[in-house]
């Protein structure tokens, strides 16, 4: 399971691309909120 201090060392650009890929909307411009979509996603 990815935690979020791995998350954290990840780009904005790099959650993005992870969020598309996972189908997830990026309208969240901050780091702390594509991180907890990412987050969400995975606790489904």
């Amino acid at each position: 399971m990815i935690n979020t201090g791995t998350l954290n060392k990840l780009t904005v650009v790099q959650l993005k691309i992870a969020l598309q890929e996972l189908g997830v909307s990026v309208s969240g411009l901050k780091k702390d909120d594509l991180i907890k979509r990412i987050e969400e996603y995975l606790t489904k």
